[in-house]
């Protein structure tokens, strides 16, 4: 009879025992994934802090560009460069167009890269800076075109965009100063060769192609002299 007793109790305290192990088992395994998720966001956080990091040392920024949504996600690094405020969310095309030079239509070429099923791409921009002079910065921008979603049929762009200011800058110094070199030469009365090191043509002015009478195929840097030399309507004066 006792038995019977206790039999109904010692049940009760079987399942509260269940319950209250089944919370706590709940809770520690609420706190542990808590703290997982956590240790997870600080990791993320410091992927991120350490990537910009090393973009904006490096003068790139990353891009993701949604072609069916018109919205671009750049790297903070990007708005860096241009010394501009970091948008809140994804960036509206109609928003990056106020960025691009007026001359760089940066959406035609992505869509005549869908349209003609061309994945890679490699383009140069330009975009304005945000400074006391409203620079513009030169970007070279190299990805590919990937199409997610679904039905995989929609078209983003992945893609990372380098600074190359500098060097464009130098390169169009450079090429004004040949330009400016190449003017004084022609400028000069009687006629005007220079060859390199291993005879090799560098430059001629006007008057020596008018006196040879050399196809101006020939006359290119890094034609040999023996080359123009064998072309030339009479002999050559101004040797190597």
């Amino acid at each position: 009879m006792a038995a019977e007793i206790m039999m109904p109790n010692s049940v009760g305290n079987l399942i509260a025992v269940l319950l209250l192990g089944g919370l706590i088992g709940a809770l520690i395994v609420y706190v542990a994934i808590h703290r997982r998720n956590e240790a997870l966001l600080r990791s993320a956080l410091e992927l991120r802090d350490g990537t910009e990091m090393l973009l904006n040392d490096g003068g790139a920024a990353l891009l993701y560009w949604n072609l069916t949504k018109g919205e671009l996600c750049w790297s903070r690094s990007f708005f860096t460069m241009l010394n501009r405020k970091v948008p809140n969310g994804p960036m509206p095309y109609r928003a990056m167009r106020e960025l691009l030079h007026p001359q760089d239509d940066l959406y035609r070429i992505v869509d005549y890269h869908i349209r003609n099923n061309i994945e890679e791409i490699c383009v140069t921009t330009r975009m304005r800076a945000n400074d006391e002079h409203d620079g513009w910065r030169w970007f070279d921008i190299r990805g590919r075109i990937r199409h997610t979603g679904a039905t995989q049929k929609v078209p983003v762009l992945v893609a990372v965009a380098v600074d190359v200011t500098s060097e464009r800058q130098q390169e169009i110094e450079n090429a004004d100063t040949a330009a400016r070199l190449r003017d004084s030469i022609d400028a000069i009365s009687e006629a005007f060769v220079l060859w390199d090191s291993e005879d090799r043509l560098v430059i001629c002015n006007r008057k020596f192609k008018a006196i040879y009478k050399i196809p101006a195929r020939l006359l290119v840097p890094g034609t040999s002299y023996t080359d123009i030399a064998n072309a030339a309507r009479e002999a050559l004066l101004q040797g190597p």
